[in-house]
Order: C-alpha cells, then sequence, then structure tokens
C-alpha cells in the first residue's frame, strides 16, 4: 500500500505475470488457445491500463506462431478488429491511442495496411445490423 493509501500503480513486472496467469487459467478448450490475448487486451484498454498493450504485442512476438512478417501482420489485424470492436464499449481515445502505441513498437515489415472493411456498404441493411447489435449489447 503506498503512503496515501492506494495500492501502487502496476509495474510492467505485474502486468506479464497477469498476462501468464490469464493465458493459464482461459478455457482454451472452449475458446482456442490463441483467444486470451484479446480478452486481455480488451480488459486492459478499457479498463484504464492501455500503456501495456505494448507490452503485451511484444511478448506475442515472441512466441513461435508469430516469427514471420505475415504472421505478425495477421496479430496486428486481430489487435486492430479487437481494438476497434472494443470502441463502442470504451470509446474512441483509449483504443486509438492504444493503436498508436502498438505501433510505435513495431517493425515496419509487420505493419498491415489492408484495408479490413473491403466491401463494406453504408445502407439501410447495415444500419439494421448495426441497431441489432447495440440493442444485444446496450439492452
Amino acid at each position: 500500500m503506498a503512503a496515501n493509501g492506494f495500492p501502487p500503480d502496476p509495474t510492467e513486472a505485474d502486468a506479464l505475470a497477469l498476462f501468464k496467469s490469464v493465458e493459464e487459467k482461459f478455457p482454451i478448450k472452449t475458446l482456442g488457445s490463441d483467444k486470451w490475448y484479446i480478452l486481455k487486451l480488451s480488459a486492459m484498454v478499457a479498463g484504464g491500463w492501455p500503456e501495456f498493450s505494448p507490452l503485451l504485442y511484444k511478448e506475442l512476438i515472441r512466441r513461435p506462431e508469430y516469427q514471420t512478417p505475415e504472421q505478425r501482420q495477421v496479430l496486428m489485424r486481430r489487435i486492430r478488429g479487437t481494438l476497434f470492436k472494443l470502441v463502442c464499449i470504451a470509446g474512441v481515445c483509449r483504443p486509438l491511442d492504444t493503436i498508436f502505441d502498438v505501433d510505435a513498437v513495431t517493425a515496419p515489415e509487420d505493419k498491415d495496411y489492408s484495408f479490413s472493411r473491403e466491401g463494406w456498404q453504408c445502407d439501410e441493411e447495415n444500419r439494421k445490423r448495426g441497431f441489432a447489435w447495440l440493442d444485444r449489447l446496450y439492452m
């Protein structure tokens, strides 16, 4: 406990220990072994600790499944998609800051510049799907 009565802010070592704990306890048999970091990223960003997101990214790219630029680009698309979807829950600022922070530690060859909304239409059907999703989320 800090002198002001509040616990101290978490350190990078605390964050790394939490990453490991979440991964170990994540229900991989039902959700898959490659999904735990999406939950952790979402919780960190929405929960007020987006500054640990680059640390999570750096830890992930040390793994064997992310050793090529193509594999890391897929990871970046998943991170970007997660953060985009988080906007409706956490607002724009934290996910946007997180995108910039992770981009700052991403090697140039690992950056993904693809357009993930190809074929998207701003039409009545899209509006209906959006409102149906928001109703599920907020009702």
